[in-house]
């Protein structure tokens, strides 16, 4: 059962599966805070509570299927037991992609690359740890994982 408080919890990875699927179909550039607030069941100001702006939660976006892709990819690498058969896997991870009239979160952000908002600086524990999505290491903490939301 659901509580209020649980469901609240869940808020930010419902907004955030809402976001992938919305840049999957329609890119970045292709939705606003009002479609995902209306897919969600939020008012815009509420959104903003979870992520303050768009740029915020593209970061966040990344950062969460970068961390899929890596743990989809250890998972190839333990369960296959030769190339073959990873590479059977790795086509397979796009091959769905595809199947549910999806692109690849990472393509479609590349293709719009020119027109992304820049990065939002991390909070300071995070990047002084090494923030970003390689785990810090770049030693270069988020600005190397922002890349696809840098503005040229």
């Amino acid at each position: 059962m659901n509580t209020p408080a649980s469901e609240a919890a869940d808020t930010p990875q419902r907004i955030l599966e809402i976001a992938e699927q919305l840049v999957q179909t329609r890119g970045f550039n292709g939705f606003s805070y009002a479609d995902i607030a209306a897919a969600v069941g939020l008012t815009k100001a509420t959104l903003h509570c979870h992520f303050a702006t768009k740029a915020e939660l593209g970061r966040q976006l990344i950062e969460r299927y970068a961390a899929a892709f890596e743990g989809a990819l250890r998972q190839i690498d333990a369960a296959a037991a030769d190339a073959p058969a990873r590479l059977r896997a790795y086509v397979k991870l796009y091959a769905d992609v595809l199947a549910a009239d999806r692109m690849c979160l990472c393509g479609m952000a590349a293709a719009e690359y020119g027109t992304l908002p820049a990065p939002e600086p991390l909070p300071a524990r995070t990047a002084a740890r090494g923030g970003g999505h390689d785990g810090g290491r770049s030693g270069r903490g988020h600005a190397r994982g922002s890349r696809a939301l840098r503005r040229r």
